[in-house]
């Protein structure tokens, strides 16, 4: 396993409501892309997925939801 990537993530950029509340179609989030090879990074949408993925790919799919921050108090 390669080392983790980090970054920051402007909290302008976090989504804070599901994307059909945003109005945008759940398969067209953006999706950020990490190049092993090289490390770039390249962003795209979510319908395009399929383009990145090789044969014996892996996907983890997080069905958590965020807690309501009345909740976190």
């Amino acid at each position: 396993m390669s080392k983790p990537f980090t970054f920051l993530l402007p909290a302008e950029l976090s989504a804070k409501e599901p994307p059909e509340r945003r109005g945008i179609a759940r398969d067209q989030v953006r999706l950020m892309v990490i190049n092993r090879n090289n490390f770039q990074v390249e962003h795209t949408r979510f319908n395009a997925i399929g383009d990145f993925l090789r044969p014996g790919d892996l996907l983890v799919f997080n069905t958590s939801r965020k807690p309501h921050l009345a909740s976190c108090t």
